[in-house]
């Protein structure tokens, strides 16, 4: 079977890749689900190790986009998942602490479509890592004092974990994302950051 070790495309890359295909021909995300997963149910019955998981984050990324529009909460055109990473990878890129906390609350906002006061208010406990790299997250919405569980791509928590290195922040009842001084450090004692500074100019 191809795969990196060959120069060639690993199968769950293609798969992926024909799932963008489809999204990009206008199937739906509904169309585009049962076509990938016929792709899985063959790649299974092959005895193709990881087809349960072919094409997921692809799906998953094409449905938070639906959501989003569907959603729309008359505020500004959402910003894709797409975009999402473009700004993220740009914010690592300055490799300073405040650069890798901006990539990564961009990258968990846009992954969990949380508004801005659920994600300040995360805590490291919130979020419980899977075995496949990604992430499941407890995000409480203070309305109505319950909470839903949100996804995490492997990408996300890359950039989660690089920021919690780079800031210390380890500590379970510590905000996931404290405020931080015009300087980029981390403010003692530690304080989530207030939903208003969730921005460009954080």
């Amino acid at each position: 079977m191809d795969g990196p070790g060959n120069g060639q495309p690993s199968l769950a890359a293609a798969v992926d890749a024909y799932a963008e295909h489809l999204f990009s021909a206008g199937k739906s995300v509904a169309t585009a689900s049962v076509d990938v997963g016929a792709v899985r149910w063959f790649a299974s019955a092959a005895g193709i190790a990881g087809a349960s998981t072919m094409g997921r984050d692809a799906i998953a990324d094409a449905r938070r986009d639906a959501d989003r529009r569907r959603r729309g909460r008359g505020q500004a055109g959402a910003v894709t998942w797409r975009d999402a990473d473009r700004i993220s990878r740009r914010a690592a890129k300055e490799g300073t602490p405040k650069g890798l906390r901006d990539a990564a609350l961009v990258a968990v906002t846009s992954d969990l479509c949380a508004r801005v006061s659920e994600v300040a208010a995360l805590r490291v406990r919130d979020v419980s890592a899977a075995t496949d790299g990604s992430a499941t997250v407890e995000v409480w919405q203070a309305k109505t004092g319950k909470s839903r569980t949100g996804y995490l791509r492997a990408s996300t928590v890359r950039r989660l974990d690089a920021w919690r290195a780079a800031g210390d922040v380890d500590a379970g009842d510590a905000p996931l994302f404290p405020s931080m001084d015009r300087w980029g450090r981390v403010k003692e004692p530690r304080r989530a950051m207030e939903p208003r500074a969730v921005g460009p100019a954080s």
